[in-house]
């Protein structure tokens, strides 16, 4: 019980500051100490004997009290009279627990002396911070009545109502700006509501693709070009060529019917109509060309015989006396696909019209092995013509390749003569690098003009590079050009022929044919064309290699 009670004066020595828990701590105090009184009497009580608790005084004394305790008790054993002699021992321990309790009091007081003194100090400094607070909020208060008493100054004035006037315009812009906003708000719905009535506004020639009637006005797209050279032969003064303006017209009538035409202008030819052609789009991979459309002999007559695209600056060798470079009066069916899911497109071009004779009999052995004299003729002629190619053509590969084929009927009027023709065409564009190539076989009946039969035969080769991504921008306009091409020649006995009549390159003798060229883009439609050209005739000496010079200017 009396380690109980230490524990508890223990854990209640030391009060809490706060004055609500100072009457509990008091309370358990005097609870304590009852409790340790109470434990100390009834320790006292529980000894037989008192006189341990003093001790005897001298040796006399306890003889003397031995024969008093004998006398009344003869018959209790001797054994049972001896055990009190031990009795002191618990009132020696219980005196040390109360010296140690009282040691331990003794330090809870101490332990309670310091954190009083501790909370004193805290208490000090917080005493000492809000006088410092108290200062503070006076020093304050004496500068909020200065300046109250202070008298206003007009210079605060006149801010005050230069900060009044502009918050006034600030609102009367935000009153605007709500009215042009619900203004906005109302034409919107107004508008979205006349979208969802009559649909959107369109232009008119937009408007007329979703007309019903199909009507046929729209505006002309007129594109062109401009050609101005100078050429220099072997032996002969150069001479500057005259200007030539081709323009371009194309009309879309709506969107099946479109019309194109093109027409070339000069002072030595006059007026040349190279196309005039009504496409009609029948469906996605078919359109059906009714005109004057150029004849699909070979990718070059197609697509590169424009000054400006080709990258020199005349046509290969073959194009004169071998595959002719022309244009068809007739119809025409022409449309590409591609094959399944492959990466391979399907061309292909089919005509029928008008084909190549003479105005009139030929007159010497010259006119009749001329093959430009034979593709001179006038346009309407009882002769008829018919051919087509067939390409593939891999757009990610840049790669196009075809075959074509090209018969002509009785080009000699009176002489049941004919001639045919086919070809292969490659062309392959790769980053900077531009490579052509085709090869042509005529086959020509002239026994009733010659008496025997001309076989014509030629091939060209081009490659062009242009080095886009380098550092100069002039550089970067730079290309170069380089093309092989040969004709040859079996059935005409050169002997006969009148080479004088010829340009230089012309003649049907079998020549060898090299050119190099450098062009300058200013742009992509605007070229400076450079280039010398190497005749090598086989067994003739013409002497006639050739340094050009052209500006080309599409438009």
């Amino acid at each position: 019980m009396l380690p109980i009670v230490i524990q508890i004066v223990r854990r209640h020595a030391i009060p809490d500051v706060n004055s609500t828990y100072r009457e509990g701590f008091l309370m358990w105090r005097g609870i304590s100490l009852g409790l340790i009184g109470c434990m100390i009497g009834l320790g006292s009580a529980r000894a037989e004997d008192p006189a341990p608790l003093t001790g005897p005084l001298n040796p006399q004394e306890s003889k003397a009290a031995q024969p008093q305790e004998k006398t009344p008790k003869t018959a209790v054993p001797p054994q049972r009279n001896a055990q009190p002699a031990a009795a002191p021992k618990p009132n020696d321990s219980l005196q040390e627990v109360l010296a140690r309790n009282a040691r331990e009091i003794q330090a809870l007081k101490e332990q309670y002396a310091q954190e009083m003194e501790q909370q004193k100090k805290r208490a000090e400094l917080q005493q000492k911070q809000i006088e410092i607070l108290q200062q503070t909020a006076n020093l304050l208060a004496e500068q909020l009545k200065k300046q109250a008493a202070a008298p206003v100054s007009s210079q605060a004035i006149d801010k005050l109502e230069t900060k009044t006037e502009l918050l006034e315009s600030r609102a009367q812009q935000a009153a605007r700006r709500d009215q042009e906003l619900a203004s906005a708000t109302d034409s919107l719905r107004e508008k979205l509501d006349s979208e969802i009535r009559y649909g959107p506004r369109l232009p008119a020639p937009l408007k007329e693709l979703f007309d019903g009637n199909y009507t046929n006005e729209t505006p002309v797209s007129i594109y062109g070009q401009m050609l101005f050279g100078y050429n220099k032969q072997s032996g002969q003064n150069g001479n500057f060529t005259t200007m030539q303006v081709s323009p371009y017209f194309l009309v879309q009538l709506n969107k099946r019917f479109l019309v194109e035409a093109s027409v070339d202008l000069n002072n030595v030819s006059g007026l040349a109509i190279g196309n005039a052609q009504i496409d009609i789009l029948l469906n996605k991979w078919m359109t059906l060309n009714i005109g004057r459309f150029l004849t699909p002999i070979g990718q070059f007559n197609l697509w590169y015989n424009h000054e400006w695209i080709n990258r020199l600056a005349d046509p290969p060798l073959m194009f004169n006396q071998v595959s002719p470079q022309t244009s068809t009066d007739g119809i025409q069916l022409s449309g590409a696909s591609y094959l399944g899911v492959l990466p391979v497109k399907f061309t292909y071009q089919l005509y029928f019209g008008n084909g190549f004779q003479v105005a009139q009999k030929p007159s010497n052995y010259t006119q009749s092995v001329d093959l430009g004299g034979i593709v001179g003729g006038p346009e309407e002629v009882s002769s008829q013509a018919y051919g087509g190619r067939f390409g593939l053509w891999m757009p990610r590969q840049g790669l196009n390749m075809g075959v074509s084929g090209y018969s002509n009927g009785i080009y000699n009027p009176g002489v049941r003569d004919h001639f045919q023709l086919w070809g292969m065409d490659l062309s392959y564009h790769r980053g900077n690098w531009y490579f052509l190539a085709e090869f042509a076989d005529n086959y020509q009946e002239a026994k009733g003009s010659i008496g025997n039969n001309i076989d014509r035969r030629g091939l060209y080769a081009q490659l062009s590079y242009r080095d886009y991504n380098n550092r100069s921008p002039y550089l970067a306009k730079l290309e170069y050009v380089f093309r092989y091409s040969f004709a040859n020649f079996s059935g005409i006995n050169f002997s006969k022929l009148d080479l004088t009549a010829f340009g230089a390159g012309a003649a049907p003798v079998d020549t060898n044919q090299y050119t190099f060229g450098i062009n300058y883009w200013f742009y992509a439609s605007n070229v400076l064309h450079f280039a010398y050209e190497i005749n090598q005739e086989v067994n003739h000496q013409l002497n006639d290699h050739i340094f050009m010079a052209q500006w080309a200017w599409f438009w």
